[in-house]
């Protein structure tokens, strides 16, 4: 059985956060949400965003100008502090379906890159979408040798002592080691 969304959602939320408004992200992106990445105006645009005055669904014109504003912001604030920079919100349900999507194209992702990757130990599979999540999917599997040869073996005692990313916050590292070490005591999933 594979990890539900609910036990995705409590490990990545209090990393990543969960915000309403486009906000620029550590690395200077443009994001919303669950941690997601807006990479252009355009792919704003397609997302259902409200006015937060009126409530009702925001204009193209209005979705450019929050993406424009936003990011000529500095990166490295908390992310609350632009949404004075915004007038929209995507709603909790949206920001939701996002996450759920985008946890589905990372299992395919790893299902691919993995191809045991189902018959993993849940805690194992939480672990490595978080870090898929955190670094993206071709980064984890590519820049990653030592974890990537404890996957590959199934020795998950080493895979928790190899997974420390080192722009991540220490206690999103020690939960995605631990869960790598509740996995060294599990059998692999039928």
């Amino acid at each position: 059985m594979e990890p539900t969304f609910e036990e995705i959602k409590l490990l990545v939320v209090p990393f990543e956060g969960s915000i309403s408004h486009m906000y620029v992200d550590t690395e200077g992106y443009v994001t919303v949400g669950i941690g997601n990445m807006v990479p252009n105006a355009s792919a704003a645009c397609r997302l259902a965003f409200l006015n937060r005055t009126t409530k009702n669904p925001a204009t193209a014109s209005e979705v450019k100008a929050d993406f424009e504003e936003v990011s000529k912001q500095p990166k490295g604030n908390a992310a609350r502090w632009y949404r004075p920079f915004t007038t929209l919100d995507l709603p909790d349900v949206q920001v939701n379906q996002l996450f759920r999507t985008r946890i589905s194209e990372f299992r395919g992702q790893l299902r691919k890159a993995y191809p045991r990757y189902d018959t993993y130990p849940n805690s194992a599979q939480v672990a490595m979408l978080d870090m898929a999540f955190n670094l993206g999917t071709g980064a984890l599997k590519k820049k990653w040798p030592k974890l990537n040869a404890a996957i590959e073996e199934l020795d998950w005692a080493a895979a928790a002592e190899n997974c420390v990313r080192p722009k991540a916050n220490p206690v999103r590292n020690e939960v995605v080691s631990a869960l790598f070490r509740r996995a060294a005591g599990l059998k692999p999933n039928p």
